[in-house]
């Protein structure tokens, strides 16, 4: 089978003309047309291009869509996230999953990071979200998250020593796994002690993966690391050792120009969320100072 789009985008650019040739379900060639072939599937007025990557979500809070408007992030997550988390079983959990990866695919994003938390002293959770990205048909990095903070839900909590254990378990289940990756996720700054965070950096290089954390998603958090930790956020993980190439910053909303260069020199990355920071009202990532 051939697809034959009016566009396809291809490493150098846009092209027609071309063809894209399908042998066993995985992309055997990208050719010029040619001859019509009876196998042909014409694409006028389409354009063919890679599957995008969701570079951030949290799937089970697709279940909780609407529960929320117009609430700030703190009031959200005290009136509607931890109460309503607390209620969803494993069969919930694998719904919300199923859920949010087929809206993802039906929006062109083939590829999820699902940073997962409601882990009940486990991984038999985690292991229903991959199951649900098995039977939608989606590529998923598991960001298993590691939490210790007391505030948040029982739920929702590890000791270091637990978390790192049952990561390195889930990776293990899932090395040899296609279309499935497990990599670390210590929560963030205010979520997970220096022991946790640094536990998830330490996976991390032993598996050379990247680690996903949340940072200066909101200008609570600055102001409760600087309290406890005497420094911003992304000066804190810095002074821990753990910013670097193996980091990935979700949202980096509330950052100075100094710590915006401070992430730079160190090669961490950035997963950019606009819809949930306008949704909550955090503030804006200063996106194009980051790409400069």
């Amino acid at each position: 089978m051939r697809l034959l789009p009016e566009l396809l985008l291809t490493p150098t650019g846009w092209e027609s003309d071309r063809a894209v040739a399908i042998t066993d379900g995985r992309i055997a060639a990208v050719e010029p047309v040619g001859a019509p072939r009876r196998t042909d599937v014409a694409l006028p007025g389409r354009a063919l291009l890679p599957g995008t990557v969701n570079s951030h979500c949290h799937t089970f809070q697709s279940l909780l869509r609407g529960l929320g408007d117009d609430l700030d992030f703190m009031g959200w997550r005290d009136r509607v996230l931890y109460p309503f988390s607390q209620r969803l079983d494993r069969a919930g959990i694998a719904l919300g999953a199923a859920f949010a990866f087929a809206e993802m695919l039906k929006q062109g994003a083939t590829t999820c990071v699902d940073f997962f938390y409601l882990q009940d002293a486990g991984n038999d959770n985690a292991e229903a979200v991959i199951e649900a990205a098995r039977a939608i048909g989606i590529r998923l990095v598991l960001a298993r998250a590691m939490y210790d903070w007391d505030g948040a839900p029982a739920r929702y909590r590890e000791t270091p020593a637990d978390a790192a254990r049952r990561v390195r378990e889930l990776i293990a289940a899932h090395r040899h796994d296609e279309t499935v990756v497990v990599q670390p996720a210590p929560h963030s700054p205010h979520g997970a002690s220096a022991a946790m965070i640094q536990a998830g950096w330490e996976i991390a290089e032993s598996e050379r993966s990247v680690f996903h954390i949340h940072v200066a998603e909101g200008q609570y958090e600055g102001e409760r690391t600087l309290r406890e930790h005497g420094a911003t956020p992304i000066r804190y993980l810095d002074r821990l050792g753990v910013l670097g190439p193996r980091m990935v910053g979700v949202h980096c909303v509330w950052l100075d120009d100094a710590e915006i260069a401070l992430m730079g020199a160190r090669g961490a990355a950035l997963a950019y969320c606009p819809g949930s920071n306008m949704f909550l009202g955090d503030g804006i990532t200063r996106l194009p100072e980051m790409l400069r």
